[in-house]
């Protein structure tokens, strides 16, 4: 632990005369500038959390480079006060955050490395309002970052959108939902879809893009960056060939992953049966089966994307009813379809 937060510590005790114990990130314990507080970690959201069973507030803050929570005694507003004041006063005793970029002081929130008290500090000081967001996660080929960033920050429609390098392939993209621009898309996945295509048009890079769920603000904006983050890896584990993966469009995937495995195969072996696997297991007919599932069972629209005849398109569908009993150009068993392919894909990664 560090000196000069120890030393920040005495010195708050003797101003103020408040107590409170430091735990490291994983919540061993570290310090207490007092009697030490009974204190047992059970797990959840922490930053800002009054536990009225045992009687303390929990907090999050940061000091240098380093995530600390502290916790003091008591439950009522006057501690929640404390909790804020506390928070500012050790993030001002050593925090770096002045010397950061705006777009490392945004990926650091997003990555949930900041406090509440630095997203307040980094919305104030950019003028950031409170408004509902999401996180978009852009990746491409190596050492594209960059170029992909720059294009990111024209792309913005009310000027508080902004971006930031995750690595040399991947950025971050905050999309903030004002009046301003807030009915120009239908949905985040839509944005996204626009965004890939312009990108490709305008640069020649060819990306794939997660899409988190809309917060209420920047401060819950970690959990939107964390859900665009699982929709890439859960693409990449069903080989999608989509550029854009929304992390709602995987959730019947994580439910079906989430079941005890006796469970998942009962399921696999009465849905998926001899005839059927020969479906999935081939590229050609699955590839078919889920493009014309992406285009809301439209057989004209299928075909054009394919660029497949109708009466081709038509023979293989019928192929596909011959061997799972489905005809997936009926909505119910367009989704028994989907269903019978996530237990396949799952059971044979």
């Amino acid at each position: 632990m560090e000196k000069e937060l120890i030393l920040a510590l005495r010195g708050l005790k003797q101003k103020t005369g408040i107590s409170m114990d430091v735990y490291s990130a994983s919540f061993s314990y570290l310090y207490s500038s007092g009697e030490k507080i009974p204190f047992e970690y059970s797990g959840g959201y922490t930053d800002g959390m009054q536990d009225k069973k045992q009687n303390l507030t929990l907090f999050r803050f940061r000091f240098k480079k380093e995530i600390y929570y502290g916790v003091i005694s008591g439950v009522s507003e006057v501690e929640k006060n404390y909790a804020l004041f506390i928070c500012s006063y050790l993030e001002n005793s050593g925090t770096q955050e002045d010397s950061l970029s705006k777009a490392d002081f945004l990926r650091s929130i997003v990555l949930g490395d900041c406090s509440s008290m630095q997203i307040v500090k980094y919305m104030r000081k950019f003028s950031i309002p409170p408004v509902p967001c999401y996180v978009l996660i852009i990746t491409a080929g190596a050492k594209s970052a960059s170029d992909i960033a720059d294009f990111l920050e024209s792309y913005s429609i009310n000027g508080l959108d902004s971006a930031s390098i995750l690595s040399d392939n991947s950025c971050l993209f905050v999309k903030y939902l004002t009046s301003e621009g807030y009915g120009e898309f239908q949905s985040p996945v839509e944005y996204a879809e626009i965004f890939a295509r312009s990108l490709f048009e305008e640069t020649g890079i060819k990306a794939r893009i997660g899409v988190g769920g809309t917060v209420r603000s920047l401060s819950e904006s970690m959990q939107s960056y964390a859900q665009a983050e699982s929709a890439l890896k859960i693409s990449e584990a069903l080989e999608s060939k989509n550029n854009v993966h929304s992390y709602k469009e995987y959730m019947l995937y994580k439910i079906i992953e989430d079941l005890p495995p006796m469970m998942l195969m009962n399921y696999y072996n009465v849905l998926v049966d001899g005839d059927a696997k020969s479906i999935f297991s081939d590229p050609d007919m699955l590839g078919t089966a889920e493009k014309f599932l992406e285009n809301n069972l439209n057989v004209s629209e299928t075909a054009r994307k394919l660029y497949m005849h109708r009466n081709t398109l038509t023979y293989r569908l019928d192929k596909i009813e011959r061997a799972t009993g489905l005809d997936i150009r009926n909505f119910s068993d367009a989704i028994t379809f989907r269903l019978c392919g996530l237990l396949y894909k799952i059971s044979n990664k």
